[in-house]
């Protein structure tokens, strides 16, 4: 008789592109209603640094930032902000936060020259799939990153199919 060998299974990374704000908060109610997701999302974006006039100012806006994420992926934890030489400042809500956030050597393991695209290359993205998140994100867009089985990836992204083209 031979033993049987239960496969368990694995979670994979689903990373989602997307230009506009309100696309990125329709895509987390969308991902909110239709599954048990809350805690396993993760947004990133870029603050436009040059737009505040002083740091009073950029200060407030991060902490506006901080709250909006955080009242919107329902956490209190997992945020940070870093400085990335390519991308410029971005900040990081969810559970994906305390990678990019790591420190190695006194630096945030996000603001190395090649931390973003090493880290998105970690969760088994292409190279070429992780080159094009991250000129998304360079132009000002928002990336939302969910952690889930296989077959809730395929219903999240084919329920995120429309907010795709209506862009």
């Amino acid at each position: 008789m031979k033993p049987s060998i239960k496969k368990r299974k694995k979670k994979h990374f689903l990373i989602k592109a997307f230009h506009h704000l309100w696309q990125i908060e329709q895509a987390i109610m969308i991902i909110s209603e239709n599954s048990a997701m809350d805690s396993k999302l993760s947004v990133l974006g870029k603050l436009d640094t040059e737009a505040f006039s002083d740091e009073t100012t950029l200060l407030n806006e991060k902490k506006s930032l901080e709250t909006h994420w955080k009242k919107t992926l329902r956490t209190t934890k997992h945020f940070g902000f870093f400085y990335n030489p390519e991308i410029g400042t971005i900040y990081i809500a969810g559970p994906l936060a305390p990678i990019f956030l790591h420190e190695v050597d006194g630096k945030k393991l996000g603001a190395m020259s090649s931390g973003p695209y090493g880290i998105l290359r970690g969760l088994d993205f292409k190279e070429e799939e992780a080159l094009k998140l991250l000129r998304t994100l360079h132009k000002g867009g928002y990336l939302i990153v969910v952690r889930a089985f296989d077959e809730e990836l395929k219903y999240i992204e084919n329920s995120l199919q429309d907010l795709d083209k209506s862009a």
